[in-house]
């Protein structure tokens, strides 16, 4: 699986370069327009991810590289188990990067002066809690296309199973209501009503801690099942 992901890295290691740079301007840009902290960084941790995703994927039509790759001393297990590893670790790498920008937007505001400072960048309104849940939550959000995504690639291939992928989002999107109606999801209640949710967030550390680790847990658990789920596919295809 460590071949893979290095494969899928030194794949992609000359558009890291401009996914860093676009992703820069976009985040600064958004500082500068929005005056939000939290919607730069959410961009941050959605944007690379989901471009280099759709981007290695791409890559593995070119040039005949997915079938001369088996070829090679690596299993249709370790292909797909490895490109969920890659993902993951750039969802990560830019979670982190995310978390610098955060402290250095908010490090040049404190010491802006004051008729320059922006509310939205300041430090007492994007406690790190915020800043964890946002991330956390951005995060997820990727994670879940991915897993959503990822087993198209790997059973069609990039070209086909794009063409999919809106199809499948419809069909969520329709049935995703109807099915948490029937099943009572969307009634469900906790004992102790409201008073019990909020002395839950309060012991924990706020809402938005509390949220970031149940959808981040979440994530984690499907995108795990979605990379079973792909080595299946990806074992049966034919090439």
């Amino acid at each position: 699986m460590r071949a893979m992901i290095a494969s899928d890295f030194v794949t992609m290691k000359g558009s890291f370069g401009q996914f860093t740079l676009i992703c820069a301007i976009v985040a600064v840009v958004m500082v500068v327009m929005s005056g939000s902290l939290v919607v730069s960084i959410a961009a941050i941790c959605a944007m690379v991810p989901l471009m280099y995703a759709f981007t290695i994927s791409a890559y593995d039509e070119l040039n005949g590289w997915e079938r001369f790759r088996l070829t090679l001393p690596i299993s249709r297990a370790q292909v797909a188990y490895g490109r969920y590893a890659s993902v993951f670790a750039m969802v990560v790498i830019c979670d982190v990067a995310a978390a610098l920008f955060s402290l250095v937007v908010m490090g040049v505001m404190s010491v802006a002066p004051p008729d320059m400072q922006v509310l939205g960048l300041m430090a007492s309104e994007n406690p790190p809690s915020v800043i964890f849940g946002v991330i956390s939550c951005a995060s997820a959000l990727i994670l879940f296309v991915a897993a959503l995504t990822l087993p198209l690639f790997m059973r069609f291939g990039m070209t086909k199973g794009t063409r999919l992928v809106p199809v499948i989002l419809v069909l969520l999107f329709a049935l995703g209501p109807w099915l948490a109606s029937e099943s009572g999801l969307l009634t469900m209640s906790l004992p102790g009503g409201l008073g019990a949710l909020e002395e839950m967030f309060a012991h924990i550390g706020g809402p938005f801690v509390v949220v970031g680790i149940i959808i981040a847990s979440a994530a984690i658990v499907v995108f795990f099942l979605s990379a079973l789920l792909s080595a299946r596919l990806y074992r049966a295809r034919q090439f």
